[in-house]
């Protein structure tokens, strides 16, 4: 069974590149609502979720945060362009809420890549 990542981000085109770049190795789940993103991992199964930090309605932190009290041991990876203050703020306050790993946008197509394998390969041990 492919393995199920859920992506939640809330700019159309990123999360059309990360479903194309994703999407022929992984089940590839995209969500713009972060809200409804949080509602679909607490009835489904996924093995590794992908989040913006800054978006409309529900931010990433939040995200973050409620997932990890509903599984300790998913891997998370956040990742942000900045907002209010510079992106490296924001995704190291991420680290500090149990992110396995951040991504500064614009990513390097084959650094995500790279991070999801890893971290998925880590899963199937």
């Amino acid at each position: 069974m492919q393995q199920r990542i859920l992506v939640i981000e809330d700019d159309p085109l990123i999360l059309t590149i990360m479903e194309k770049l994703l999407g022929n190795s992984y089940d590839v789940v995209t969500m713009e609502d972060g809200q409804k993103a949080l509602e679909l991992f607490s009835q489904e199964r996924f093995d590794l979720v992908i989040t913006d930090i800054i978006m409309p309605q529900v931010e990433g932190m939040e995200i973050i945060m409620t997932i990890r009290e509903q599984n300790k041991d998913i891997p998370l990876i956040a990742i942000s362009g900045g907002g209010r203050i510079e992106a490296e703020r924001y995704l190291d306050l991420a680290k500090e809420l149990e992110v396995d790993c951040t991504l500064k946008k614009p990513f390097d197509n084959e650094q995500l890549i790279e991070m999801v394998t890893n971290l998925l390969s880590k899963e199937a041990e």
